[in-house]
């Protein structure tokens, strides 16, 4: 139910959020407001909040705030796993406004709808079409309705990709039959970034790990990769033959990041006709194969060539434009040598990096840990990597990415490591990654 961005207006209590919702929409400071307080509620499970949200997914104002407010709520609901939303989702499927009928759907989802008459509307909707099959799809198969197994064939027929990746998917899950999955592959390297991401959200949902190599070569965030091992990777208690060290080589790849792991349409060398500024500009795109194939071009270049146009984009937008932050972190630890006087430059940008808590630039703390440790392996001090262990805020994968680098510099820190787990006991390890991790590097 928590998350990384659900509190992202700390300074705002139940009373505040409960305030704005009972403010008429003419007294609002902003139009948004209603939205934000909705959001925000989410922090405050309880009675009280689950009454102003019934409140608000019952408000059938056609204003723009309350629209985007009562869609909200239905999401925020189900989220809450309130069971008393389930008489005012089931009426929402009616509804004229398809993106309400959506997140009452996924919400449906969420607190587990076992009603027979809600499946056969559910089933009716997918049948008609005049609203989003795939979250129909993904709910009719995570709720196990085997009644809507016609239905669901019919929409591997769509046009459509995503929905028919959602089709192939669910049909495993309720019929057991997996021959289908192979189909899938494809839209793994599809030229569509939504496609990719979407296509590995149905493997996850069916838990293919069949097609785990090839996910591993998708070029997607590698936040969609690390989701996808943790929704398909058998649990110890599965009785499998799959080891500890498997899962540990699969996630040592995802984190490093290698551009060379994955598979680009387009692979560039040191003489491309495609400019270093141009390289920099792709580091930006909103399409991670494109930043990749960035990532692949400019790391093929000598340091001193890219430093001064690296460093003026980053001052002017890469420091706060998270998607980039991400590949110019990366690319510190790729390019084989940086001019002298940079060094000491990157160094401090690396630091902040792994230190920095606002949660859009989570995914750059392990990956800017790594990139230091192939820049300036002598920046990373013990000290830092203990603060980074013991704190029960750190992230697994940058607590991951802190082994990594003890495994890599070996020797002292090694011991060290062996020392201080003897003596203390303190770090606060409780992610099963990282206790894999933990386990194959004091082994």
């Amino acid at each position: 139910m928590t998350g990384k961005f659900n509190n992202i207006h700390p300074g705002l209590s139940l009373e505040s959020s409960l305030s704005i919702l009972a403010t008429p929409e003419k007294d609002l400071e902003s139009s948004s407001d209603y939205y934000m307080a909705v959001c925000h509620l989410l922090n405050f499970p309880g009675v009280r909040t689950e009454d102003a949200l019934l409140t608000v997914a019952n408000n059938e104002s056609d204003t723009q705030a309350i629209r985007l407010a009562r869609r909200k709520s239905l999401e925020i609901l189900g989220r809450l796993g309130c069971r008393r939303a389930l008489p005012t989702l089931t009426i929402s499927l009616d509804h004229s406004d398809p993106y309400l009928v959506e997140n009452a759907v996924w919400s449906l989802l969420q607190l587990g709808c076992d009603d027979h008459d809600v499946h056969q509307r559910l089933i009716e909707l997918l049948v008609q079409n005049q609203v989003n099959q795939r979250i129909l799809i993904q709910c009719l198969a995570g709720l196990g309705v085997q009644e809507a197994i016609d239905a669901i064939q019919q929409c591997i027929k769509s046009p459509t990709d995503s929905v028919r990746t959602a089709a192939i998917s669910a049909l495993c899950r309720l019929t057991g039959d997996r021959r289908s999955l192979n189909v899938l592959e494809p839209v793994l390297f599809s030229d569509s970034q939504m496609d990719r991401q979407m296509v590995i959200e149905d493997l996850a949902d069916c838990k293919g790990i069949e097609l785990l190599g090839s996910v591993l070569k998708s070029p997607v965030s590698p936040v969609f990769r690390l989701r996808f091992v943790q929704a398909v990777w058998p649990s110890p208690e599965a009785g499998t033959s799959t080891v500890k060290s498997d899962l540990v080589t699969v996630l040592d790849q995802i984190l490093i990041d290698s551009p060379d792991s994955l598979s680009l349409k387009q692979r560039f060398n040191i003489e491309s006709t495609v400019s270093i500024s141009d390289s920099f500009e792709g580091l930006f795109s909103n399409d991670f194969s494109r930043c990749y194939q960035s990532l692949v071009r400019l790391s093929c270049i000598e340091g001193s060539k890219l430093w001064p146009l690296y460093l003026q984009q980053w001052n002017d937008r890469a420091f706060n434009d998270y998607g980039a932050h991400y590949f110019f972190v990366r690319l510190i630890g790729l390019v084989p040598s940086w001019p002298a006087d940079s060094i000491c430059i990157l160094e401090n940008l690396l630091l902040e990096a792994v230190e920095n808590l606002r949660p859009q630039f989570s995914k750059s703390r392990p990956v800017a840990l790594l990139s230091l440790l192939d820049l300036s392996p002598q920046a990373i001090s013990w000290h830092r990597l203990v603060d980074i262990l013991e704190s029960p805020s750190s992230p697994w994968q940058l607590q991951y990415a802190v082994l990594m680098v003890v495994e890599r510099l070996a020797g002292q820190y090694q011991s060290a490591l062996q020392d201080y787990l003897d003596d203390s006991g303190k770090i606060s390890i409780t992610h099963p990654f990282v206790c894999d991790k933990l386990d194959c590097i004091v082994a």
